[in-house]
This record gives structure tokens, sequence and C-alpha cells, in this order.
């Protein structure tokens, strides 16, 4: 499993009690879409972010909007026993910054385009 915080942790886990089993081939960035199988009742998602992230992610369970929990400092979302669909998206929080970087982008176009014709540009 890729360890994308650099901790030593497995960005996803899936525990039951006192088991823990990382959730191969499935990498945490701003969104995130995978069928889980069926386990053990009482199982939980773990996630390698600090609790501020989970304030801002939506966590859902087969389209059910799933609260945090907490297990070892790690933000927990409580699965059922079945096999389930979950999806996970870090929606933007600021919009101005949306528009900052859309405009950032829109200056970097601008300045790629060049101007005028081929005589005016040559140094001769």
């Amino acid at each position: 499993m890729a360890d994308l915080n650099g901790d030593g942790r497995p960005d996803l886990a899936l525990t039951s009690g006192s088991i823990q089993t990382d959730v191969k081939g499935l990498r945490l960035g701003l969104w995130l879409d995978a069928d889980l199988p069926a386990g053990p009742a009482g199982r939980a998602l773990v996630v390698a972010e600090s609790p501020e992230w989970a304030r801002v992610a939506e966590v859902r369970v087969d389209g059910t909007l799933v609260p945090a929990r907490t297990i070892g400092g790690l933000p927990a979302y409580a699965l059922p026993a079945q096999a389930a669909q979950v999806s996970i998206e870090v929606p933007p929080t600021d919009r101005r910054w949306f528009l900052v970087q859309l405009g950032l982008v829109a200056l970097a176009v601008f300045l790629a385009v060049p101007f005028g014709n081929r005589r005016s540009r040559r140094l001769s």
C-alpha cells in the first residue's frame, strides 16, 4: 500500500476490533470510489488523515453520508458487514482560492500566446 503521508501508516485500513487490514490498491486523493468486500460486523474504514480533514471530507457508504469517529487519533467511518460501495470526496473549502487558481491558469495561457508576426520577433 502506498504511504502518501510519509509516516509509515497505510492511507486506508479496515478495522474490526483488534484486527486491521490495509485496503490494497486504493490511493486516497481528492476523491475515491471503491467497492469493499463483505466483512465482520462492527468494522470501520480508518483514513490516515488528521481530524481536521474529517471535518471537510464527505464519506458515503452506499450513498449515505457517514459521520466520522476517532480510532487511534485517526478519522474512522462505520461500515456494514455486507459488501459496500464507499465514496470519499474532499470538496473545495474556499471559493476564492478556486477563483485565484483559475485566474493564474488564464494568465499563464495569455502569456504563452505569441503576439505580432514572425518578422517582428526576429533579432536581425
